[in-house]
């Protein structure tokens, strides 16, 4: 019984925390990194639109039948997609690729119609 009394004596002393020494080989500073190049600003109408057709036009969920419009910070796309989750990936891939353009604030009408597998 003592024994286990000690023991548990042991548990309620503090532990000397862990001192973290630096490597000695360790390089006392980190290179500089490059200076970001300035973002070039949106991509033009044209190529955002080119874009997103190639995109789209290749993602299986589609299955290439795809026609979209841009007019201003509009975009609309029709279409058929391969069942009903993949209307809202569509949309989502359209608003990542236009991020990615440069074109912030866009707005995605979505009129692709859902084709569902037959049921046997």
């Amino acid at each position: 019984m003592l024994l286990c009394h000690l023991l548990l004596g042991f548990l309620w002393l503090g532990q000397t925390p862990k001192v973290h020494i630096a490597h000695p080989h360790a390089p006392a500073k980190v290179a500089a990194k490059p200076p970001v190049a300035a973002p070039k600003g949106p991509k033009s109408q044209a190529e955002l639109e080119q874009d997103l057709e190639a995109a789209l036009h290749a993602a299986p969920f589609t299955g290439g039948q795809v026609s979209l419009s841009v007019s201003g910070k509009d975009i609309t796309i029709s279409g058929q997609v391969l069942g009903a989750e993949n209307k809202g990936v569509a949309t989502r891939e359209v608003r990542r690729i236009a991020a990615s353009d440069g074109w912030s604030g866009v707005h995605v009408y979505n009129h692709m119609n859902v084709v569902l597998p037959a049921q046997d």
